[in-house]
């Protein structure tokens, strides 16, 4: 690791890259989140640093005239990245954990053998490059906590950018979930807009730190409507938010369609009311972590690749063809 810092730091001071203007920060190859060119957006990975970095300095007129085997010093740090771009994942550790909560199909699910659709799609990415995930269950709020507050605790396996600002995200999603609102069977309430959110029947039954998007997340905000919802706490939230319905200690909740369709009997007593998004979630991490930059690098590249986007399509076949 120490050659490539060398490199790229010899690169630099034979380029006069002070007297052009260039900032470095924490350019320790351990340590490096930014090699930032004036005018150029910042870049977390390492080899995208050194090409937007190569390329830059090519298309500066001032450096036309500089002697080629100074030039060529950037081009060699390239080049041995690309022959070893392990070197890129190598301050990732070898075991990882991350947070979650009980949301079947997701993250859990009927039988050892079964652990959940994301649970079982991230343990193989992960295990292709040697890492090894432990996921851990708790009620999400707790998750979250936990999540930025414990360095035992890494990131969250599931989350959107609503309920953990303060996390840094893939900005490949892991997959997409339908967000459906549920009344019982003897309510004929509908929602087809954000104005629909005025006849909503009341109390709204919301678990507490989820991310719900867009109007009902300012709708839960809003102060004035506090009297209109049911906050749920603690573990198994989503079985205790579907009998909540079914027992009318609740008149409306808000689950994802595989979820409320992993138990059938939930399904026979409950009454779709309405889409209210088909929405994106995304892996978390610390960013105080001193490795979140690569893994976050790594499952981009690895969650948009085709392969494991047919992987992803057919674990969701297995669990939904198992559901009861």
């Amino acid at each position: 690791m120490n050659i490539i810092s060398s490199m790229v730091k010899f690169s630099m001071r034979s380029l006069n890259l002070n007297a052009l203007k260039f900032d470095v920060l924490k350019l320790d190859v351990l340590k490096l989140d930014v090699l930032k060119l004036v005018g150029y957006k910042p870049k977390p990975c390492l080899l995208t640093c050194v090409f937007t970095f190569s390329s830059a300095i090519y298309k500066i007129p001032l450096l036309d005239n500089y002697p080629k085997k100074q030039m060529k010093t950037i081009t060699i740090a390239t080049v041995f990245l690309l022959a070893f771009p392990s070197l890129l994942w190598a301050k990732i550790p070898s075991k990882i954990t991350l947070a979650t909560t009980n949301w079947p199909p997701y993250t859990s699910g009927i039988s050892p053998d079964k652990p959940g659709i994301v649970y079982e799609y991230m343990t193989e990415i992960l295990a292709q490059h040697g890492i090894s995930l432990r996921i851990e269950v708790y009620p999400w709020s707790r998750a979250i906590k936990m999540a930025s507050d414990d360095n035992n605790i890494h990131g969250l396996l599931t989350a959107v950018h609503e309920e953990a600002p303060n996390l840094l995200f893939t900005t490949t999603p892991i997959m997409n979930y339908k967000v459906n609102f549920y009344t019982a069977m003897d309510n004929n309430w509908l929602y087809q807009d954000p104005r629909s959110l005025d006849s909503m029947p009341s109390p709204l039954c919301i678990i507490l730190g989820y991310g719900y998007g867009s109007p009902i997340d300012e709708f839960i905000h809003n102060e004035a409507n506090k009297p209109r919802l049911h906050t749920l706490t603690g573990g198994n939230a989503q079985q205790r938010l579907v009998k909540m319905l079914e027992y009318k200690r609740v008149a409306v909740i808000i689950e994802d369609e595989l979820v409320i369709q992993s138990d059938t009997n939930n399904t026979a007593n409950i009454r779709f009311a309405g889409t209210l998004s088909n929405s994106p979630f995304y892996a978390a991490f610390n960013p105080n972590l001193s490795w979140s930059h690569e893994i976050v690098a790594l499952l981009n590249q690895e969650l948009a690749k085709p392969e494991n986007l047919q992987r992803l399509q057919h674990l969701v076949s297995e669990y939904t063809a198992e559901q009861p």
